[in-house]
Formats: structure tokens, sequence, C-alpha cells
């Protein structure tokens, strides 16, 4: 008998860390009309995949969907997760709601916070905003960095000095494409500060 509650136990074990690894590693809920009510309903999580997080995204017409509803997005590698807690909030505006996925990251060579802002457009999940900051150590104290881009304005401002971006379409700024490197990889902020 002995040997049967062991693995009993055993399972239950692995059935117990198999469950939390299924929960989300963040989630919310909202409207994306905001206070007003009059949008599609939608749950946000962030789920954990080694290094990095994948967003999904399930809308809703008569109240928050269920977790187990079908995503209408699934983005793999949406933001870094290694060494950082990330989190979901939103943000209430004239606009409606705005999904921001929020990394806050620390290592031995320096900490900082990434913010990518979503809004529901045009029955489009479109990347709005973007905000990096990073103190990195050096010998002599820290360098500070900064890059904010602001994808419906057209501009980016980098270390204190703004620039326009070249015009885009609200296709490109679909969130489905993007991943945790995008900003630098497309060129809105500098790869070295």
């Amino acid at each position: 008998m002995r040997g049967i509650s062991g693995a009993m136990a055993g399972l239950a074990l692995v059935a117990m860390a198999q469950a939390a690894a299924a929960e989300p590693r963040a989630e919310a809920t909202g409207n994306w009309a905001g206070a007003a009510g009059g949008g599609f309903h939608f749950r946000a999580t962030l789920d954990g995949v080694a290094d990095s997080v994948t967003l999904v995204i399930r809308n809703g017409m008569d109240g928050v969907p269920s977790a187990a509803a079908e995503p209408e997005l699934v983005v793999p590698e949406f933001a870094l997760s290694a060494f950082a807690t990330n989190r979901l909030e939103v943000v209430e505006g004239p606009e409606g709601s705005t999904l921001q996925v929020v990394t806050d990251f620390a290592d031995e060579t320096g900490e900082g916070r990434e913010v990518v802002s979503l809004r529901f457009i045009d029955f489009q999940f479109t990347v709005t905003g973007y905000a990096f900051r990073l103190a990195e150590y050096t010998d002599g104290g820290t360098r500070d960095y900064g890059c904010e881009v602001d994808l419906l304005a057209g501009k980016v401002t980098e270390d204190g000095r703004t620039r326009d971006l070249p015009a885009m379409d609200l296709a490109a700024l679909n969130a489905s494409s993007w991943r945790h490197d995008a900003a630098f990889t497309r060129g809105w902020c500098s790869a070295g500060g």
C-alpha cells in the first residue's frame, strides 16, 4: 500500500504543478469603449513560455469572455520575461480603454521598464504607444536611456529629442506582428541608446 500511496502523491504533485503552469502570468479585463461600456468586453492574459510571454486577447459582446473562449489574438514572444515581472494594466481615457503590457526588468547590468500600449481600433488590436526606460550600471554610476513612441501622433522622443516617424497606416500597427524587440528592429528606438 505504501508504494501506491507514494505513486498517488507523486501524481498529485505533478497535477498541481501542471495546474500552476496553466495559470496565466497576468490577466486583465475591461471594455474597449472604457467606462461607458458600449464596446467589446475583453479578457487579456500573458502566458509564460521560457524567457518570453505570449499575449492572448479574447473579445466578447455580452460581457467579459471566459478564459476558455476562443482567442482573437495570440502573439508569441510579445514581451521578455527573463529577469522580469510582467503585468497587464487597463487605462481608461477619453477615447476608450488602453491595454498596457508592462515589463519591469533588472539584472546585474541595469534595470528598467517597458510599456506597450494597445487599443481596439476599427476591429484591429493596434499598438498605439511604446515606452522604454533603462538605468544601465556603469563604472562611474548610472547611464539613463529613454525612448517614448506615440504611434498615433507619429512621434518618437528618444533621450529628450523628438523626431517624426514615417507615415504608417493602421495595418502597419497591427499587434499581431509585435515582438519584444519590435521598437528597436523597426528603428523607432536605437539599440545603442
